[in-house]
């Protein structure tokens, strides 16, 4: 199935959920007869829904990144606020006294119910191109595409440390951590711009990068060496990693390993003595 396709389902989908959402709020509150009580309700349950999703997915957020709860965010704002605007909907449509008013109610509720869809929808749909490209990510890949991934990018790793080296030399110390992958005296040293993005999360060409610097080393001078090799404990100091942070520029104290490893169950680790070591996360 095409991407396209999965976008039109999906959104049909979100769409049919928030009516659904909305027009169970509106039986519920047609039939009310305590107008607080049934607005306390609808927004209790609007809430219970929202923070449901939010939970359920923070273990899916802190291996494939914040983009997973931002759309379970978007979902359960729409079910949740469905059901509260077809209550207030309900309950407007119920008193109201004529049948002029009750067809203007009605229309008025369509109108509002079909304009909060759209605003969910949209919201939506404006990132799901980025979680159809984690929900790969997720799945399982074809054993070509893991092995291809998993021995590119030491390649990709090994090409950032060669300009990173390339820079401390020229500048006695590490490029700050702001910023780095923008950093002219970076970019001009890394042969691809491909470099700069994890194999296995990106295309090389999107605006997903997969890699962190290592802050705590950020800066630090290089002092009378000659190399990034001959620091005190290159061999041990993380330097670039597969992150779960997938923005670019990211940076962190070495606390963002995807887990389970991203390449077959493994992570790669730059050192700061240029050798890339496999890494099982616990």
């Amino acid at each position: 199935m095409q991407v396209g396709q999965i976008l039109g389902i999906i959104g049909l989908l979100i769409t049919i959920g928030v009516v659904v959402a909305a027009a169970v709020g509106f039986a519920v509150g047609y039939q009310s007869r305590d107008m607080q009580r049934t607005l306390r309700n609808s927004a209790l349950f609007g809430l219970a829904v929202v923070l449901a999703l939010w939970l359920g997915t923070r273990p899916l957020a802190a291996q494939h990144g914040p983009i997973i709860t931002h759309q379970a965010l978007v979902l359960g704002l729409g079910i949740g606020g469905g059901v509260v605007l077809g209550a207030l909907c309900g309950l407007a449509f119920q008193r109201a006294k004529g049948e002029r008013r009750k067809v203007g109610n009605a229309l008025v509720s369509m109108v509002l119910v079909l304009v909060f869809t759209a605003g969910i929808r949209s919201a939506f749909l404006q990132r799901l191109q980025q979680l159809v490209h984690i929900w790969q990510e997720i799945a399982p890949p074809s054993e070509a595409t893991d092995k291809q991934s998993a021995e590119s990018c030491p390649d990709h790793l090994r090409a950032l440390w060669n300009a990173f080296n390339l820079y401390a030399q020229d500048w006695d110390a590490l490029p700050p951590a702001a910023g780095w992958m923008d950093n002219q005296e970076i970019v001009s040293k890394v042969p691809h711009n491909a470099d700069f993005h994890c194999p296995a999360v990106s295309n090389g060409h999107d605006d997903r990068y997969g890699y962190a610097y290592n802050e705590e080393i950020a800066g630090q001078s290089l002092g009378q060496k000659t190399s990034l090799k001959q620091l005190s404990n290159a061999a041990n100091t993380p330097l670039i990693y597969d992150s779960t942070d997938l923005a670019k520029n990211a940076t962190d104290r070495f606390t963002s390993l995807p887990k389970p490893g991203r390449h077959n169950g493994i992570d790669y680790v730059l050192y700061l003595d240029g050798h890339v070591g496999a890494v099982k996360p616990k």
